[in-house]
């Protein structure tokens, strides 16, 4: 009996130590078949633009001239509109806009004359001498105009139509004794402009 025991005990000794291939599942051990995936890299951050430097707004003697309220014009739409154009572009300082309103219509555009062929450079000339040109000119056109054929004029002492009240609103802006001057020489010669019926900017010219 102790000798059964004993080669029993050898037995099963023998058993553990072999390897159990027979009761392991197919693949064991198991391992990887592909290496672990590396995490994903963040897409570099592209370096920021530098903000644009303001642009510098364009100061001349229209900044911080009103425009507004207007004399009310009973003019038709296109020359309403015209009118609040130029007032607009003057006031902005906006001196290739105020080229491109007289340039867009009819072939001639009477600014000056002298021999310059721009009048926004001509304009913008005059502003950096020291002339308040484009102050001047929002003022007269915030004055009432005259009607001349299909043309309408500003300002009113102009037209060939003016009266005298149309003389005395211009006392404000010159005085009396340049008024006298005015009419000993025989009409307005200050800036004057003028737009035709149709909207086109005919003229905005200053002197004889």
């Amino acid at each position: 009996m102790r000798h059964a025991l004993i080669g029993l005990v050898a037995v099963l000794a023998l058993a553990s130590a072999a390897p159990a291939e027979a009761g392991n599942p197919p693949g064991w051990p198991i391992r990887p078949s592909q290496p672990a995936a590396k995490p994903a890299k963040k897409p570099a951050k592209k370096p920021a633009r530098p903000a644009k430097p303001a642009a510098k707004k364009v100061r001349c003697s229209a900044t911080g001239i009103p425009v507004w309220p207007i004399v009310p014009l009973k003019a038709p739409p296109k020359v309403r509109a015209m009118h609040q154009s130029i007032l607009s572009a003057a006031a902005d300082c906006d001196y290739a806009r105020l080229e491109r309103l007289a340039v867009a219509g009819r072939p001639k555009f009477d600014f000056t004359f002298g021999d310059a062929k721009r009048p926004g450079a001509f304009w913008r000339g005059l502003e950096a001498k020291g002339d308040p040109f484009l102050r001047r000119m929002i003022q007269i056109m915030k004055l009432d105009y005259r009607r001349d054929g299909k043309v309408y004029v500003w300002p009113a002492a102009f037209a060939r139509s003016a009266t005298d009240e149309d003389w005395e609103k211009l006392i404000p802006l010159f005085g009396e004794k340049e008024m006298v001057v005015f009419r000993d020489y025989g009409g307005y010669t200050g800036i004057r402009l003028a737009i035709h019926e149709d909207g086109d900017w005919l003229y905005c010219i200053e002197g004889d």
